[in-house]
């Protein structure tokens, strides 16, 4: 019978700690739900909330150091053509 009554007690300190640690998880997400919306409004693209753009305009920009593809530049070294000999 003693055994049977630890069982009991086990199972309910259990469902006793599920039913705390939801309504726990549950107030700290709804504590902590503003403060990510801050840090994400903090550090998002505000270039984009700045200057909103007309549905279907294009804008490209481009920095001036980009290589062209099929160029090299002096500092990548020289381009030897070899034949494999077996």
């Amino acid at each position: 019978m003693r055994f049977i009554l630890t069982l009991l007690f086990i199972y309910a300190a259990w469902q006793l700690l599920k039913f705390v640690f939801r309504f726990a998880l549950l107030y700290w997400v709804k504590k902590n739900a503003g403060k990510a919306f801050q840090f994400n409004g903090q550090f998002g693209s505000g270039d984009f909330n700045q200057n909103q753009r007309k549905e279907g305009e294009i804008r490209v920009e481009s920095s001036g150091n980009s290589k062209k593809p099929g160029r090299s530049s002096g500092d990548e070294g020289e381009y030897v053509e070899f034949e494999e000999v077996s």
